[in-house]
């Protein structure tokens, strides 16, 4: 591999861990375009997200726009019930990332077969 090549896999490499690379967000979109709708608390159980991280990683999943995230009226007290679901930017997201693995393990596989072959008597 020269060095242009490696920095072009670098480059793609890092773009896709960019935004929904970052595994717990992977996580997430994936449970939810499984699963559909998902409450907060069925979301950690699912992901095995902590309460404390996942509000963090759903905002950032927001701010993408690859999430919604719905607060309805008090379910228990003062606690609201919040559902998160995906959208199709989101969706769209996911489908580019797996895209993006497939591609990325073709050229990485292409580029250790033609660095194995054989260079000719010496």
């Amino acid at each position: 591999m020269n060095a242009e090549e490696h920095q072009e896999l670098c480059r793609d490499l890092a773009g896709m861990f960019w935004r929904a690379g970052q595994p717990k967000r992977l996580f997430i979109l994936v449970a939810l375009e499984r699963r559909g709708e998902m409450d907060f608390s069925g979301l950690g159980r699912v992901t095995d997200i902590s309460s404390g991280n996942l509000p963090s990683h759903l905002k950032r999943l927001h701010g993408f726009g690859y999430v919604t995230i719905t607060r309805g009226t008090p379910v228990v007290g003062r606690r609201t019930r919040t559902i998160a679901g995906i959208t199709r930017a989101g969706i769209e997201a996911l489908e580019r990332h797996f895209a993006t693995l497939e591609d990325l393990g073709g050229r990485l596989c292409a580029l250790v077969q033609a660095n194995s072959e054989p260079r000719g008597a010496e």
